[in-house]
């Protein structure tokens, strides 16, 4: 079977200090909101105030479903984003929307997107007209506290999966 795979590269890189509406089907309505939160979490002793801070990603459109990846605690609440190459298929998780655990902002802060330093990728299932198409979102952290988003694909051919970052 042959992969029909669209790919869309950002340019520049879309920053998010607080939200953005993505198209992932070319239709011109939008399918998934990401959104950066901002959590007051106290004060530390060596480095004054610091914050949480996380993305959270949501279909807004009831023909898509999102997965983040791997889940990180028990409560389901905060999830990591899946690797390149991970298959984006119906064996993931999948959802309406989650939190993506991001970082701490102090001494000893822990890697943004968790394991995936570099960034990750959202895999998410568009469901139209009886037919199910896989894709993802490359997702990455600016400067500790905004998201990136810089290019995302979608395979065009019913039920087949994708690999994360995969472009054609």
């Amino acid at each position: 079977m042959i992969n029909n795979i669209s790919w869309y590269d950002w340019q520049p890189d879309t920053v998010i200090t607080d939200s953005i509406l993505v198209d992932v089907d070319f239709d011109t309505f939008p399918d998934i909101i990401f959104r950066r939160l901002t959590f007051y979490a106290g004060a530390s002793p060596s480095s004054g105030s610091y914050y949480n801070y996380f993305a959270t990603v949501s279909a807004i459109d009831s023909s898509v479903l999102v997965s983040p990846g791997v889940q990180l605690d028990a409560s389901g609440q905060f999830w990591n984003c899946l690797d390149s190459g991970e298959a984006v298929n119906q064996s993931l998780t999948w959802g309406s929307g989650y939190n993506i655990r991001g970082e701490v902002i102090m001494a000893g802060a822990i890697g943004i997107w968790d394991t995936n330093i570099n960034g990750g990728y959202i895999g998410f299932q568009l469901s139209k007209l009886g037919r199910k198409n896989y894709g993802w979102i490359k997702v990455a952290a600016q400067a500790r506290t905004s998201i990136i988003l810089s290019e995302f694909a979608i395979n065009h051919t019913s039920s087949l999966s994708i690999a994360a970052g995969q472009r054609h």
